[in-house]
């Protein structure tokens, strides 16, 4: 679902997320510009990661350019997303709101940050995001 933040339109909230990675206005373009979501991520990948982030990173001879604070702020990033995917698009807060109490999980298997991880161990940042989100929806709505 598109998204508009600080005044920018956004295609999805994975657009927004990876392109908040740098400042470089350069970069930005990029990643509004990418094919798709996934053509996204693998621009903002960090190429010291691995061969495969190393071909299809933005940053490959630009290291300078990745935002220093990124583990930082890369939650509240995630947030502002979130926020405005829910809150921009009543179909989707209708159906956040429709899980009620359920435990949201990210069923990656491949991410152990934003979701559960191969094991099941992972930290699923964005099920809790969710169910925070969810929980402000609904204050609001009382």
């Amino acid at each position: 679902a598109p998204i508009v933040v600080d005044g920018e339109t956004w295609r999805s909230t994975e657009f927004y997320y990876q392109a908040q990675k740098s400042f470089e206005p350069e970069y930005r373009d990029a990643i509004r510009t990418a094919k798709n979501p996934a053509h996204a991520k693998g621009l903002a990948s960090d190429p010291r990661r691995s061969k495969r982030s190393r071909k299809r990173s933005w940053f490959r001879h630009r290291l300078e350019l990745m935002r220093p604070d990124w583990d930082e702020v890369k939650v509240s990033i995630m947030r502002v997303a979130l926020a405005a995917k829910f809150g921009q698009n009543p179909q989707l807060k209708q159906m956040l709101l429709e899980t009620g109490d359920a435990l949201i999980v990210e069923d990656s298997a491949f991410d152990e940050f934003w979701g559960q991880g191969r094991i099941g161990a992972g930290k699923n940042q964005l099920g809790h995001l969710l169910m925070q989100l969810r929980n402000e929806l609904r204050a609001a709505e009382e």
